[in-house]
């Protein structure tokens, strides 16, 4: 299930699933708190992205989760 031939379209998925798991970050961060697990919202972003585009995608959803929760 990957989008063959369309570069956009992998990375844009990439960066939403990241944005999203940011807003869900932060709608949460009163629920979950600042220091507890900062990384679990992120982990579906980045295999969602890993899974439907590939290599790159992945990369760059896992370089995005980082620089979000840093």
């Amino acid at each position: 299930m990957t989008f063959k031939n369309q570069r956009w379209k992998r990375y844009g998925l990439a960066v939403a699933a990241v944005s999203a798991a940011v807003l869900l970050r932060v709608g949460l961060s009163g629920t979950l708190g600042s220091g507890s697990l900062p990384y679990v919202a992120f982990l579906p972003a980045v295999m969602l992205a890993a899974l439907w585009g590939g290599f790159g995608p992945g990369l760059l959803a896992t370089g995005l989760s980082a620089v979000a929760v840093g």
